[in-house]
């Protein structure tokens, strides 16, 4: 489930952003968490239309033109420190819409997720701000951006730099028949800079990558996003069966070609400027858990018919392990008694039970930690 939920700031004036940090309330469901700032009212009209807290909407706001994006969570993410003298804009009188994607649960679960914002002493801020390359950028627009059925198709777009800039970072966006994406600069002298390179798309994985040093592009340079949609059959996550031919939009059954760019005007030294974040900004360190166990995944993708299915992981431990079946709703259709496992590489079936077309979760309890891996069932 993806919900958006629509924050007054409150603000009387613009504020310059020191730091985010999300607090993810409930891990066992709260997947990741996006961020957007509203100026237009149109975040607050969709809520007031929904009779419960926030609104849905599928990896996205509902809507083309937010103020601002800013850097949200998921896991292994670290706060966003903005380094001195640069920050980005929150604007006064606006909205702080927070999208937070819940995974399925068999029972129910509470959140309270916290986001802290730190704002900036200083006035005097250099301001990242953000370029959006979308469909607009082809010859024919929107209307270019078709994704035939039963075909795999690469769509290019580019913008050429009027300015120097100095790149934070970048945010590439698809939904679910998205199967690979790059960014990369083309400069005058021809020299190519290489500026994220996505070679398989995971929809539940997706932020914004914040490069360590800023990165310099110079001015006439044309930046390029390549993107490739697979809507065949054999894409498991493909929300149609059979494929249909699909076109832009926000719903789960529509596609975006979208990749946000951080930048502002570059200045002498900006590449030199580090932004790694190496601690939480309200000064508590945070540590990563060892892992318990790696899932290679399930095979085959999709499950068919008298094909029985493995799923494959190693544990880097003696454990306990359950597995279980969920639908997209959070309801368990099937599971396994919990067995013990020893450390090492290990091939089990999953729970045998009849199953109908559509995307399922099978999630994996060991150690009291879940895994989730999403699987398919075309028959």
């Amino acid at each position: 489930m993806y919900r958006n939920f629509v924050i007054p700031t409150g603000l009387l004036e613009d504020k310059n952003i020191a730091a985010i940090e999300v607090r993810p309330g409930n891990k066992k469901i709260v997947h990741h968490v996006l961020l957007w700032n509203d100026i237009s009212g149109q975040g607050r009209a969709l809520d007031a239309k929904d009779i419960t807290p926030g609104y849905e909407d599928f990896g996205g706001v509902g809507f083309n033109n937010v103020a601002a994006t800013y850097q949200g969570w998921a896991p292994g993410s670290l706060p966003r420190n903005f380094p001195e003298g640069i920050g980005m804009k929150m604007y006064k009188n606006s909205d702080l819409i927070v999208q937070i994607h819940y995974a399925p649960s068999p029972t129910d679960e509470e959140d309270q997720t916290s986001i802290n914002i730190f704002f900036k002493k200083e006035s005097d801020v250099r301001e990242i701000t953000e370029y959006a390359l979308l469909p607009d950028v082809f010859p024919n627009g929107y209307n270019g951006f078709t994704i035939p059925a039963n075909q795999k198709k690469t769509f290019k777009g580019s913008i050429t730099l009027n300015e120097d800039k100095s790149i934070a970072g970048v945010f590439p966006h698809m939904h679910l028949l998205g199967a690979d994406a790059k960014l990369y600069a083309v400069t005058p002298a021809k020299d190519t800079i290489k500026l994220i390179n996505i070679p398989k798309w995971d929809f539940n994985w997706q932020g914004t990558y914040s490069y360590k040093n800023l990165q310099r592009v110079p001015k006439g340079s044309k930046v390029y996003y390549e993107a490739t949609y697979d809507n065949t059959s054999s894409n498991p996550y493909n929300p149609n069966t059979p494929p249909q031919t699909i076109n832009w939009g926000f719903n789960t059954t529509e596609e975006m070609y979208l990749c946000y760019i951080f930048s502002m005007p570059y200045e002498t030294g900006d590449e030199n400027i580090s932004q790694e974040t190496t601690t939480s900004v309200a000064d508590e360190p945070t540590f990563s858990e060892p892992s318990v166990i790696n899932v290679q995944g399930i095979v085959p993708q999709p499950l068919h018919d008298g094909i029985v299915p493995q799923l494959n992981f190693t544990l880097f431990t003696d454990a306990k392990v359950r597995i279980e079946l969920l639908d997209m709703r959070g309801r368990m259709v099937a599971s396994n008694a919990e067995a013990a496992f020893s450390s090492g590489a290990h091939s089990i079936r999953l729970p045998e039970v009849s199953l109908s077309n559509g995307v399922y979760v099978c999630r994996i309890n060991v150690a009291g930690r879940t895994v989730d891996v999403p699987f398919s069932v075309v028959k």
